[in-house]
């Protein structure tokens, strides 16, 4: 907890066992699941809000509502950084992914809308695009899920559509963020999932590979960027998405 201002985000990589989070230092840290080997990857941000990941495919992705305000992606290492959409936001938040579909997800307080689009920005749609107040969302099954400020409720939708929006929960008030835990969204593989990828502290998944890391801090351990064993992986599928 030293260190910490705000933090807004919070993602965790449950093949690797890592946990991204979000900071009003204007920086995105990652540590293990314990808290050990606590290392900033993403520097230079504005106003970092959500954070999520895709441990199957390697890749981090995170919303900034500062003055230019974008949604970015990276490797789960930090590297490869890339602005995906950084047009038309407001108070981007709430990001969330669909593995299954490969979309994603994030709700605009400011713009009053749900929006998706592929894992690239490209393909963008206003999935809710009549007027709400969406702070935190999250997918589940066929439907995505999003708390609603001023209405004060959780409402749903069908994911891929919008369509049949009714509210499950009222009298929700000052709720920040909504999660779904199911184990049916825990699933898929890389090589950080087997013995930590052989490295000695931080495993990233790359996509097609995988590199060791050291936080910032030393311990009493001696840190390799280069695994004991390396890791024989094959990716599932060829991405249609850069």
């Amino acid at each position: 907890s030293a260190n910490i201002t705000t933090p807004d985000g919070l993602a965790v990589d449950w093949i690797a066992n890592n946990v991204y989070w979000t900071d009003h230092r204007k920086v995105l840290e990652v540590a293990r699941i314990d808290g050990s080997c606590r290392k900033v990857i993403i520097t230079k941000l504005d106003e970092p809000r959500s954070v999520t990941v895709y441990p199957t495919k390697g890749y981090l992705f995170w919303a900034d509502w500062g003055e230019s305000p974008k949604i970015e992606r990276s490797m789960m290492d930090g590297s490869l950084r890339t602005a995906i959409v950084d047009k038309d936001l407001g108070f981007p938040n709430g990001l969330t992914i669909d593995y299954e579909e490969k979309k994603l997800y994030w709700a605009d307080a400011l713009k009053q809308r749900i929006e998706m689009s592929s894992l690239n920005g490209r393909n963008r749609i206003a999935l809710i695009p009549e007027k709400t107040h969406p702070y935190g969302l999250s997918q589940f099954g066929d439907h995505v899920y999003w708390i609603d400020w001023l209405r004060k409720e959780v409402e749903r939708a069908d994911k891929m559509t919008g369509r049949n929006r009714e509210t499950i929960r009222t009298k929700q008030f000052s709720v920040m963020e909504i999660c779904i835990v199911a184990a049916e969204r825990r699933t898929g593989r890389n090589p950080c999932g087997i013995n930590n990828g052989y490295c000695s502290h931080l495993c990233f998944f790359r996509g097609d590979n995988y590199r060791c890391s050291c936080p910032d801090l030393p311990d009493e351990n001696i840190c390799s960027r280069e695994p004991t064993i390396k890791v024989q992986f094959q990716p599932d599928e060829q991405d249609d998405y850069p």
